[in-house]
């Protein structure tokens, strides 16, 4: 019998905590029929066929689900009171679901959440870096030092500590990943008043390339999905709609992006049977609205 599949689906600033039979994981889908997130049960049965050959096979996952991005203070609340079930949809498939509540915006948590989780888990194969937002729109002469500071922690910061934490348990791995979230706003600068944010997502992918210099020689890849305009809760109170209809506009595909639309390119940074030779690249998902 193979080795259960362990995950951790942290949902911006959430996390699940997952034990799954290896055969099960072809179960497990990211997104809604006839979408791009259909084909993540293959791709997580290559995960589960590849961790199912260790003693203790332990898989690392950090996902978002596009309903609740932009709703990040209720969620981990929602959370923690256990009035949210995120584990009702994996129990059904057959999963052990266990969720935890994790702000990365606080200094240190993203450390706490990343060893809870190899603590209960027995180790790291792989770890997702997602949660992030701009936090709001700040003029240059506006912005003041701790709003600054509470960008930088969550966009940037936390991703560090998630991999530093991570590091020791992904040495022990087989076929170790990291995939970190960046956005179009790294290369772009960003909309109207997100700057802070788009230096810190340039710092994110100077750090996955610099990363992935550095723990190559030990077998770890580290990549990044850089998305463009994704049409979510996010830009609710946050873009206007003449905003959203220039972001549009600007997108050679002629429309935003979904949630959905992004998880094949996760997937495919993370699957050593689909990527086994990419390590600091940056994949965008923009429909075009940067072009390199």
């Amino acid at each position: 019998m193979k080795t259960p599949v362990r995950l951790v689906l942290a949902a911006c600033a959430a996390s699940m905590l997952c034990t799954a039979p290896a055969h099960a994981a072809t179960t497990l889908r990211f997104g809604h029929a006839n979408s791009p997130g259909e084909v993540a049960h293959d791709l997580f049965a290559e995960l589960a066929d590849r961790v199912g050959k260790r003693t203790n096979g332990e898989v690392v996952i950090r996902v978002f689900p596009s309903e609740q991005l932009g709703k990040e203070a209720d969620l981990v609340q929602q959370v923690k009171s256990g009035a949210l079930d995120l584990s009702a949809p994996l129990c059904r498939r057959g999963y052990a679901v266990a969720t935890e509540g994790a702000d990365l915006s606080i200094p240190g948590a993203a450390q706490r959440l990343v060893n809870d989780a190899a603590a209960r888990l027995g180790g790291l194969d792989l770890l997702i870096n997602v949660a992030g937002a701009p936090l709001g729109r700040f003029a240059l002469a506006a912005l003041d030092d701790a709003t600054c500071d509470d960008i930088l922690q969550l966009n940037l910061r936390a991703v560090i500590d998630a991999c530093r934490a991570a590091l020791p348990h992904l040495r022990q791995a087989v076929h170790p990943a990291i995939v970190n979230t960046s956005s179009v706003a790294a290369r772009s600068g960003g909309g109207r008043g997100v700057w802070v944010y788009a230096a810190a997502k340039a710092g994110v992918e100077s750090l996955t390339r610099s990363l992935a210099r550095e723990l190559g020689p030990a077998g770890i890849r580290v990549n990044a999905v850089a998305p463009g305009y994704i049409v979510t809760p996010i830009h609710d109170g946050f873009s206007s709609d003449d905003e959203r209809r220039a972001y549009v506009a600007a997108t050679p595909l002629g429309r935003g992006g979904t949630a959905d639309e992004c998880v094949g390119a996760y997937l495919f940074l993370a699957c050593h049977g689909l990527s086994a030779f990419v390590t600091g690249q940056t994949l965008a998902v923009n429909g075009g609205l940067a072009l390199n």
